[in-house]
């Protein structure tokens, strides 16, 4: 994950036996140029990603297996 230079939320995910893709996991706008980007797995088949918000809040992003991303607003803006 990393963020984009129009503070988007970038993704890169690789499987054996094919090629990187990339996505968009958080539109423009959605993340601080200066925050940065952590990640976790807590259980097998799940991923979970937090970062600062372009307004200071928390966002949290999170997979499980089988499922489509989802995110949410964790801490409201001005939290960070």
């Amino acid at each position: 994950w990393w963020i984009g230079g129009n503070s988007s939320i970038q993704d890169a995910y690789w499987y054996e036996g094919s090629q990187w893709q990339r996505f968009e996991l958080a539109p423009a706008g959605s993340a601080s140029i200066n925050g940065g980007i952590t990640a976790v797995s807590r259980i097998p088949n799940s991923l979970e990603v937090w970062w600062i918000g372009g307004n200071s809040s928390i966002q949290d992003a999170y997979w499980y297996e089988g499922s489509q991303w989802q995110r949410f607003e964790l801490a409201p803006a001005g939290s960070a």
